[in-house]
C-alpha cells in the first residue's frame, strides 16, 4: 500500500471518528463506538509511522474506557516502534491482564512478535501456537505462518512445513508462507509440488529474490531453459544486491 492510500485512509478515518465523537457527545450513547474508532484510528497512525498521534489516540481511548485491553495493546506498539522496550514490555503485561478471550489471539501474536524481537524465540513461539489455536481468530493463517518460523529459528524443523501448509489450507490466498513452502518441497525432491505452488504464488504477488532463484532451480530440473533464462534475467535486473543472486552466480560457476 503507498503512502498517498495510506494517509487517504487516515483522513478518512479522521472524518469518521469527528462525527462518532460529535454524535457519542450530543447523545451521551454508544461510548465503545468511540473507543473503537480512537483504536482503529491509532492503529492506522502507527501503520503510517505516526507514532505519537498513535499514542494520543490510544490515550483517549482510556479516557472512553477503563483498563482498555486494545489501548494497550496499541501503547505497547507505540513503544515497541520507538525501542523502548521495558515500557512495551510492561504495556504488553497490562493488555493481556485486561483482555477478553476475543482480544487475546491478536495481543499474543503482537507479544509474540516482541519476543522474537528481543531474542525470546521459545516463548514467542508459545505465544503464536496459541493464537493460532484459537478457532475464531480471524488471522489464524499469520499465526500458523509466526508459528512456523518460530519453529525454524528455534530448531522445531518439524513443525515448520505443517505450520505453512496449514496456513495455506485456511486461506488459499494468503502468501507469505507459500515461497517457504515451495523451497522446502524442493528440498524434498517434491519438484512439481514445488511449481505448481510457486506458479501459485506467482499470481498472487509480485516476484522476490527468493521466489526467482527457486524459479531458476525448478526450471533447470525440468530442463525448461528458456524460463530459467527469463528467472535468471529477472533476479538480475531487479534484485541485482541480493544475497539469491550471489548465490545463482555462485551456482552458474560451478555448474
Amino acid at each position: 500500500m503507498n503512502n498517498w492510500y495510506r494517509n487517504l485512509l487516515v483522513a478518512v478515518l479522521i472524518g469518521s471518528l469527528s462525527a462518532c465523537v460529535t454524535t457519542s457527545n450530543k447523545t451521551q450513547a454508544k461510548p465503545d463506538a468511540a473507543h473503537d474508532k480512537r483504536i482503529e484510528l491509532g492503529m492506522k497512525y502507527l501503520e503510517v509511522g505516526q507514532r505519537d498521534n498513535a499514542r494520543w489516540q490510544f490515550s483517549k481511548a482510556m479516557e472512553l474506557k477503563k483498563n482498555s485491553a486494545q489501548a494497550y495493546h496499541g501503547v505497547a506498539l507505540v513503544h515497541q516502534a520507538n525501542g523502548e522496550l521495558d515500557h512495551a514490555e510492561k504495556a504488553f503485561k497490562s493488555a493481556f491482564r485486561y483482555a477478553t478471550p476475543k482480544e487475546l489471539s491478536p495481543i499474543a501474536v503482537s507479544y509474540g512478535r516482541y519476543l522474537m524481537e528481543v531474542g525470546e524465540a521459545k516463548k514467542a513461539c508459545e505465544h503464536f501456537e496459541k493464537a493460532a489455536g484459537d478457532f475464531d481468530y480471524k488471522a489464524r493463517p499469520e499465526a500458523l505462518y509466526l508459528a512456523g518460523q518460530c519453529a525454524q529459528k528455534t530448531g522445531n524443523t518439524a513443525r515448520v512445513k505443517p505450520a505453512y501448509e496449514h496456513a495455506i489450507n485456511l486461506d488459499p490466498q494468503y502468501v507469505p508462507p507459500m515461497v517457504e513452502l515451495a523451497e522446502i518441497y524442493f528440498q524434498e525432491g517434491e519438484y512439481a509440488k514445488s511449481k505448481r505452488l510457486l506458479s501459485h504464488f506467482e499470481k498472487l504477488s509480485k516476484p522476490t529474490p527468493a521466489s526467482l532463484w527457486l524459479g531458476i532451480r525448478i526450471e533447470r530440473i525440468f530442463g525448461n531453459k528458456d524460463k530459467e533464462a527469463s528467472y535468471a534475467l529477472a533476479l538480475k535486473n531487479l534484485h541485482p544486491y541480493s544475497k539469491e543472486y550471489l548465490e545463482y552466480r555462485r551456482f552458474t560457476e560451478q555448474n
